[in-house]
């Protein structure tokens, strides 16, 4: 009896079911996809950060190899090409055709500037899987795009020392490096500027990147190298370079020192420190820090707000302050060797901030797009009036974030204002919209300090308030019959 008792048991655990392993197996393939879409995306990431960081070195020593060629050599057809314009000035009609952006100002226009392919896949045997190109465009100072005289060309005998349209001698060439890999690996495309002179392209010094770090009251979200200048902050940032010596030290007559530079104002001096932290593969060679791969880091602070510029026009004297808008980071070592990156810091208004609005007296949240005049209330912070009013703006954005309509208003009038919004007192806006502009749907409010998507302006974060744009059904006021 007792053998049938454990027998009877045993099948009636005799095991699963095809159904049941069937379901398992469902379960357990459904638990593990997300593992396995976690894994490949940090596998990819990792393999995309390494390819970056490949690509910048491939661009690094083209810059590198372009800045050993003479800056200039006096052209002779016998010779062939020999100095950097000879090489990669490239076909362009006309010759001389130095075109700058209106979009950035000072800047070269990149699509119009031909590429010039450096070496092709394959053909360097430390980088054979990228392609290199080259552009180029001549600077009348460290931020401001010339225009070449058109009697010069970088092959015309005789003509074809750099000179600009005030038959000036021109000093100083910005070298792009564009850096390409094949498909299926990730983003396809790498950048990097330098600015060579004259006298400096025996050096291999360099700056890359800068990165702004803080404080966050200063920080552009979309933008790591952007960063506000406002009242009582220090910016603190990171410039990344090759080839950065000490010398004396930082900060020193004969060490490493850096400065934000544009034409037409004064150098505003970043101090120089000892980054404070090491990033991960980092270590400090004196004050500086060196990654696997050579790049440097060195940590800077910089004051945007009150910089000694005053007299400047367009910039008022009471708060001398950074101009809005592109500056060039220039590093000075052993007071001989000067490099630039060029355009790579960018000086913002402050963000605006919106705490609450609504229709003007009562603050109701509700319009009709029959109104073509309908007025606003907007308190907030930081509503910029020093080069022209603010420019608020009903924003209807689709779920994933797109811009699906927007209607611009006009500022009626600011109070609260202090030192031209340079403060953190509150403000409050009347501004008049035409909603026959809009279509139905929830809006958010967005004020930008110039005109929405310009460099150095940027928009407020849209605001927590939605305001109802309703459509007015039509209504029939005659009735006409025609005909017999």
């Amino acid at each position: 009896m007792r053998t049938a008792k454990w027998a009877g048991r045993f099948r009636a655990e005799a095991g699963f079911t095809l159904t049941e392993i069937l379901v398992a197996g469902i379960i357990i393939s459904v638990a593990l996809i997300p593992l396995v879409n976690m894994f490949d995306t940090s596998f990819r990431g990792i393999l995309n950060y390494e390819r970056m960081h490949e690509a910048y070195n491939c661009a690094r020593a083209a810059v590198e190899r372009i800045r050993s060629l003479p800056y200039y050599q006096p052209y002779n057809p016998t010779r062939g090409d020999v100095d950097i314009d000879d090489h990669f000035w490239g076909d362009r009609t006309p010759i001389y055709d130095n075109p700058e952006d209106p979009a950035n100002e000072g800047a070269p226009r990149w699509d119009y500037i031909p590429e010039v392919t450096y070496f092709d896949y394959g053909e360097l045997r430390e980088f054979r899987d990228f392609r290199a190109t080259v552009q180029l465009a001549y600077l009348n100072t460290d931020t401001g795009i010339a225009s070449m005289s058109p009697d010069w060309g970088p092959k015309k005998i005789g003509n074809d020392r750099p000179r600009n349209v005030e038959n000036e001698i021109v000093h100083l060439l910005l070298i792009r490096v564009n850096v390409y890999w094949p498909p299926g690996r990730g983003d396809r495309s790498y950048s990097l500027e330098q600015v060579v002179t004259d006298t400096d392209t025996i050096y291999n010094v360099g700056v890359s990147r800068v990165v702004v770090v803080g404080p966050d009251s200063v920080k552009d979200p979309e933008r790591e190298n952007a960063a506000a200048h406002y009242p009582d902050e220090t910016v603190i940032l990171d410039i990344y370079g090759y080839g950065f010596e000490e010398g004396e030290g930082l900060n020193q007559r004969k060490g490493l020192n850096a400065y934000l530079v544009r034409n037409k104002y004064n150098d505003i001096r970043i101090t120089l420190q000892r980054p404070p932290t090491l990033y991960e593969g980092e270590t400090y060679s004196g004050n500086i820090a060196v990654d696997k791969f050579g790049n440097m880091r060195v940590r800077g602070t910089v004051t945007l707000y009150n910089t000694g510029t005053s007299g400047v026009p367009g910039e008022p004297n009471f708060y001398p302050r950074a101009a809005v808008g592109y500056w060039s980071v220039k590093i000075a070592q052993e007071e001989i060797i000067n490099s630039y990156l060029f355009n790579g810091f960018i000086v913002e208004y402050p963000r605006p901030r919106i705490e609450q609005f609504g229709n003007n007296p009562d603050m109701s949240l509700t319009g009709r797009n029959d109104e073509s005049a309908r007025q606003l209330k907007i308190v907030g912070r930081n509503f910029i009036t020093l080069v022209k009013n603010p420019t608020p703006a009903l924003v209807r954005y689709s779920p994933t974030g797109e811009i699906l309509d927007q209607v611009l208003g006009v500022v009626n009038g600011i109070t609260g204002t202090v030192n031209s919004g340079y403060s953190n007192n509150v403000q409050t806006m009347l501004a008049t919209f035409d909603l026959t502009k809009a279509s139905s749907g929830l809006y958010r409010l967005v004020v930008y300090n110039t005109d929405p998507g310009l460099i150095g302006h940027v928009g407020s974060q849209p605001s927590q308030q939605e305001y109802t744009v309703l459509a007015v059904s039509p209504v029939v006021t005659d009735v006409y019959v025609e005909g017999t």
